[in-house]
């Protein structure tokens, strides 16, 4: 049966709505996560009560496009041959399926999350600065807002489209033919991002989940790569929503853009 979405590869053990979280994942759902993004982009949430959520083919890593770096491991769709004319019939048509549920796969809207590193003294990483926030003043001014694994999920309001939530898996470039590995599946080189994936069952090139905020956002943090004058700016202007007062805080990490 050809079907245009993901839903009948994925069963997941419990959800919320239409959000399907793994089990595994639940079961800390009291878990920290973060997302990184820049503060405009906060500015609109706020106003929008809505998450912005890319496609996945716009993410800079190629991968998640479908592409992989060994041409022996670009054609992962294999089944059984036949010499009975009907298995083979029926064989081709499940090839077709796969090969249709594969580029349905890679063309989902996808929301990145991460566990962060293993925060002690100090409740933030340069390097995680340096990778989801451009690491550079002139990208824009970013921010990092935190949440729970449970806030996140209850936050979302509304959407017609299915959504799963789950722990991505890091390793080395290999055949994947399971269509839950082209989703949930990073080469692992990326392995200290600890990513938390929310996947939409979408093939739009964009994606307004309809948030709750004040359910959503626990803090959030200024990048280190923000001026001091500009921090206490934003502050500020954040502080405007009532439930964001004493929520928001500077950057422990004291980088020459910060500083006067």
């Amino acid at each position: 049966m050809e079907t245009d979405t993901l839903g009948i590869l994925f069963k997941d053990d419990y959800a919320i709505g239409n959000v399907h979280v793994r089990q595994k994942l639940w079961e800390k759902r009291n878990q920290k996560i973060y997302h990184y993004m820049q503060v405009k982009y906060l500015y609109d949430l706020l106003e929008s009560n809505t998450l912005y959520v890319n496609n996945r083919a716009l993410f800079s890593d190629v991968r998640e496009q479908g592409k992989l770096e060994s041409l022996k491991y670009r054609f992962d769709i294999f089944l059984p041959h036949s010499h009975n004319k009907q298995e083979k019939k029926e064989n081709m048509e499940s090839c077709k399926e796969l090969s249709k549920i594969k580029e349905i796969a890679h063309k989902s809207c996808i929301s990145c999350w991460t566990m962060g590193t293993n925060y002690s003294n100090c409740e933030e990483d340069i390097l995680e600065w340096d990778h989801y926030g451009t690491g550079k003043a002139q990208y824009g001014e970013t921010c990092r807002i935190e949440t729970t694994v449970e806030d996140l999920v209850n936050s979302i309001k509304s959407n017609k489209d299915a959504m799963w939530l789950s722990e991505v898996q890091y390793d080395k470039e290999k055949m994947r033919a399971n269509p839950e590995q082209w989703i949930l599946w990073k080469h692992h080189a990326y392995r200290q991002e600890n990513e938390i994936r929310l996947c939409i069952d979408t093939r739009k090139d964009y994606v307004r989940l309809n948030i709750n905020p004040i359910e959503l956002i626990s803090s959030i943090r200024l990048s280190p790569y923000i001026h001091e004058n500009d921090q206490q700016r934003i502050i500020t202007d954040l502080e405007k929503y009532s439930f964001l007062q004493n929520k928001i805080f500077a950057s422990h990490i004291l980088e020459k853009h910060n500083q006067f």
